[in-house]
């Protein structure tokens, strides 16, 4: 699935496209730190925020090892 992080400076509007739920993390999280705003990671239909994105991911990663278990 086609992962894209956007964000604002002022007037103008950014996009990148990322190759993994992580890589859209580690460059939304660089966007904020340069001072960008409304940095959302937009997945699918759904826009979150980075925070919102992170969180996502760590129960994503949570979950993997409990059902690689369950399937050995």
């Amino acid at each position: 699935m086609r992962t894209l992080v956007t964000a604002r400076l002022a007037t103008r509007a950014f996009s990148f496209e990322s190759a993994s739920m992580l890589e859209a993390l580690e460059k939304g999280l660089a966007l904020l730190s340069e001072g960008m705003e409304e940095v959302r990671i937009v997945e699918g239909d759904r826009a979150r925020s980075v925070a919102e994105f992170g969180a996502l991911l760590r129960e994503r990663e949570a979950s993997r090892p409990a059902a690689q278990a369950r399937a050995a």
